[in-house]
């Protein structure tokens, strides 16, 4: 039997510490704001998702001019904004609000949700599933849309 192919995507040829520990936690943004939404303040909620939004910015200008001496500078641009609006937004997001939404269900008395263990919840579940949703996209996007460049 043959190992399993790895997933080595196109355009990070090089090292990407928008990827690692502890830049990789910024572009969680959107899900620990789902996450605040149970225990916080609206200020805190929108610094989350302001986080979010910058991390994704700043990592897609970044890889652009990491990867511009190699001619693939917007391709590398548009290639990092779908990656982090997967792998960063909308599946980690998915994840976190249900299982807040489940948690908060679950300890809710008479409309009053006591603790901030929804919260607590969002946060164990973010930690673990952001590499198997970050090697999910990358391997979707190595078998689709990265073929075409």
């Amino acid at each position: 039997m043959e190992p399993p192919p790895q997933t080595d995507p196109q355009l990070h040829t090089f090292f990407d510490p928008f990827r690692e520990f502890p830049f990789r936690r910024l572009g969680h943004g959107y899900p620990m704001a789902e996450a605040l939404k149970h225990c916080a303040t609206d200020e805190a909620v929108n610094f989350a998702y302001g986080m979010g939004t910058l991390y994704f910015f700043t990592h897609a200008l970044w890889h652009s001019y990491a990867s511009y001496k190699d001619g693939d500078s917007l391709v590398a641009f548009f290639d990092t904004l779908v990656f982090d609006g997967f792998a960063s937004d909308i599946l980690p997001s998915f994840v976190v609000y249900h299982m807040c939404r489940l948690t908060a269900n679950c300890v809710t008395e008479n409309g009053y949700v006591p603790s901030a263990s929804p919260f607590f919840v969002g946060l164990i579940m973010l930690e673990m599933v952001w590499k198997p949703i970050d090697k999910f996209v990358d391997s979707v996007m190595d078998a689709t849309i990265r073929n075409a460049y």
